[in-house]
């Protein structure tokens, strides 16, 4: 098999690009389906599982504020507090209720040290 020079590395890059492309529109769920999900895992007291559902609700809108909220209170009940931190500062940076964001910021920072 003939290869051109400097294309060899790409190769997994366009078969990543290709499957993620596959796949993208099999099952989708919207935003609000993953934020619900997550709310739902929140509220049965099963923070861990409220994660991936609200990151994938993130990963189709970066700047939606109540998932980053719910993120940041889901880490913070998975006791990692500096990464609460972190989406906690990016919902009150995306305007989310500040009487929801700020205690629970406050407690994430002074929690991580």
């Amino acid at each position: 098999m003939k290869t051109m020079k400097g294309l060899k590395p790409l190769r997994p890059v366009v078969v990543v690009a290709a499957l993620v492309a596959a796949f993208a529109g099999c099952g989708s769920k919207s935003e609000s389906e993953f934020v619900d999900e997550g709310r739902a895992a929140l509220q049965r007291g099963e923070p861990a599982q409220s994660l991936s559902p609200l990151r994938a609700a993130l990963a189709t809108n970066p700047d939606a504020p109540e998932p980053r909220y719910l993120l940041g209170t889901a880490l913070m009940r998975t006791a990692q507090p500096a990464l609460a931190a972190i989406e906690l500062q990016k919902a009150r940076d995306l305007r989310h209720d500040p009487n929801l964001v700020l205690p629970a910021l406050a407690q994430s920072l002074l929690s991580s040290g």
